[in-house]
């Protein structure tokens, strides 16, 4: 039978007599908040936010995180934080602030060095961070005795030591687990805004790195420019609209991203090989 040693206790990643304690645990849905607050931290506390589904964004400390499903973002402690939702797929996130964090080796209150990505990828990760997740929920609303405090302890170390294996399994595939996580980002975030009016830079500014090395990298992973990769999806989405609805050839370009129609038929003709009108006569 397979068996796997537990680590000594004495080699734990915490400081000497520091244990992080749950300060707060919300799950925030279409606007609404269930909170639950434990009256007592005396810390500006870390958060942990738990994309489970929808778009939108993150602004910590003046530096702009896309967010979407099965990512994580970590804050460290004092930070300003704020977030907006994309009106069409409204964010469903989890947030826990855990105060008194204290890990080996890093400043006062991170779960990282501060040059370090905050976002990781937890779509390998997800059925076990939901249970953490859930169960701290549950333990907090009972948390009327000596017993459970202790226990939520206990889940709140186990939960911060699980995300720094994380974070040091992605370190030690870097570059090219990072590479791949940036390109995976940068899909996600076309997936999300293509139908703006984005650029290059817009994506490169809102994934926080420098345009050639986003075009780089993304061509590595697509096989196509992060520009090329919008067009395609936008004609992906007229040819849906085509087929799909009445919409004038003006009211599809519009809904695709472009201001100028004749613009927009040249493009699909380039791309397709006949123009939108042809196209719906044809297959519809």
């Amino acid at each position: 039978m397979e068996s796997h040693p537990y680590p000594d206790a004495r080699q734990g990643i915490f400081e000497l007599h520091a244990r992080p304690c749950l300060a707060s645990i919300r799950h925030v849905r279409g606007g609404r908040d269930r909170t639950s607050d434990s009256p007592d931290f005396r810390q500006s506390p870390a958060f942990l936010v738990f994309v489970i589904d929808g778009r939108g964004k993150a602004v910590v400390n003046e530096k702009t995180y896309a967010l979407s499903e099965d990512q994580v973002l970590l804050i460290p402690a004092k930070a300003t934080k704020s977030f907006t939702t994309d009106p069409a797929a409204p964010l469903e996130f989890w947030q826990i602030g855990i105060a008194d964090l204290a890990i080996k080796g890093l400043p006062k209150g991170a779960f990282q060095q501060p040059e370090e990505d905050p976002l990781l990828s937890a779509r390998e990760t997800r059925r076990i961070l939901l249970s953490y997740v859930r169960i701290l929920y549950e333990f907090q609303k009972r948390s009327d005795g000596a017993h459970m405090c202790e226990a939520i302890g206990d889940l709140v170390a186990s939960l911060v030591t699980f995300l720094r294996h994380e974070l040091e399994e992605r370190a030690s595939h870097a570059p090219e687990m990072q590479d791949y996580h940036l390109g995976v980002r940068a899909k996600e975030y076309i997936d999300a805004h293509f139908r703006e009016d984005i650029s290059l830079k817009t994506i490169a500014k809102a994934l926080n790195v420098n345009v050639y090395y986003l075009s780089h990298t993304f061509k590595a992973l697509v096989g196509h420019s992060p520009i090329q990769y919008m067009i395609h999806r936008r004609m992906t989405e007229a040819q849906n609209l085509l087929l799909t609805t009445d919409a004038t050839i003006t009211e599809i370009a519009l809904r695709c991203g472009y201001n100028n129609t004749n613009y927009f038929q040249v493009a699909f003709n380039r791309l397709v090989g006949m123009p939108p009108g042809k196209y719906r006569k044809t297959w519809k």
